[in-house]
């Protein structure tokens, strides 16, 4: 769920979320026609996409150094799971006859 909150965030904007005009949002919502009227929505959108770009690559990153760990470890280890397609169908099917 993370993943979506974090992308959805870099490809949309804090401007088509709301009305034009924060004083539509006054009566049913004064604390947030407030905030509205008091926020520069460019340098919010701009903020966010960062913040969450930062985020996608930091994850990205930490992703594919765990994977490149995980991979030397078990080369290094003798415990590769490494099998060409052609191994993994014969040893898949060796038992069925």
């Amino acid at each position: 769920m993370i993943g979506y909150i974090v992308l959805g965030s870099t490809v949309d904007d804090l401007t088509r979320g709301f009305a034009d005009q924060p004083g539509t949002y006054a009566e049913t919502y004064p604390a947030l026609a407030r905030a509205l009227d008091q926020t520069d929505r460019d340098a919010i959108n701009d903020d966010a996409f960062e913040t969450c770009l930062r985020l996608v690559l930091t994850e990205l990153g930490t992703e594919l150094s765990r994977r490149e760990h995980d991979r030397i470890d078990a080369v290094t280890t003798g415990r590769s799971t490494f099998r060409p397609d052609h191994a993994r169908t014969a040893s898949s099917t060796a038992g069925q006859a």
